[in-house]
């Protein structure tokens, strides 16, 4: 007889709508930690949203500017995984941010 891992149902409502709410969570989210270090810069990109808005790579540095050794995280270079990495990158970061990590 096979054996069968157990699942918790997925949460939908924490994953954003759409790209312009996922880069605003993200936006708030580095904005508010930009006291403690955490510095934020957009890069834009070529294009605009289905909506007309402009797109751009977010990102966030996290401690001394001279570390020997960093961790990048990315989504959304492909567009589709966006929502979905977007959350992660957002979980990751506040658990950063909550010294949790």
């Amino acid at each position: 007889m096979p054996t069968y891992l157990s699942y918790s149902p997925i949460k939908t409502e924490i994953f954003p709508d759409n790209y312009s709410a996922a880069r605003e969570h993200f936006q708030h989210l580095a904005k508010q930690l930009a006291h403690r270090k955490f510095q934020y810069k957009a890069y834009p990109c070529p294009g605009n949203t289905p909506d007309g808005k402009p797109l751009a790579t977010d990102t966030v540095w996290a401690g001394n500017d001279d570390a020997d050794k960093v961790l990048v995280v990315l989504s959304g270079t492909h567009g589709v995984e966006g929502f979905v990495g977007s959350t992660i990158e957002y979980d990751l970061l506040t658990l950063v941010a909550n010294g949790e990590l």
